[in-house]
């Protein structure tokens, strides 16, 4: 019974890394832009990879620093990401880029560069 248990959770947490995958996938299918089950795959396995890592160095610096900490970290690395994409885009003059663009996942790298940009 508890390797059901676990079993249904890990399922449920490839799941849940793996839904923002689907969801990118359909996107580009609705735009004519088709994405290779390999390259579904790389991001998957990726975005997996990432959000465990996450997870692992969560529970340990949760384990080292004090509770309220944690989240006034977790509260400065969100406005830091935040930031760090505002000030991107006011450097680039304000413009967006060329999302129809398909050659980019046509690639490893941009599949993998997607599948960080999910995971983050």
């Amino acid at each position: 019974m508890v390797f059901l248990c676990a079993l249904g959770s890990a399922f449920l947490f490839a799941l849940a890394c793996n839904l923002d995958t689907v969801l990118i996938a359909a996107g580009y299918a609705a735009k004519g832009i088709h994405i290779r089950f390999r390259g579904c795959a790389l991001i998957a396995a990726v975005t997996t990879a990432i959000t465990y890592l996450s997870l692992v160095l969560g529970d340990l610096t949760a384990q080292i620093i004090a509770p309220g900490s944690a989240n006034m970290l977790g509260g400065v690395a969100l406005v830091g990401l935040g930031m760090w994409f505002f000030l991107s885009w006011l450097r680039s003059g304000g413009e967006q880029e060329d999302e129809s663009e398909p050659s980019k996942l046509k690639s490893i790298w941009g599949c993998v560069s997607l599948a960080g940009a999910l995971a983050v």
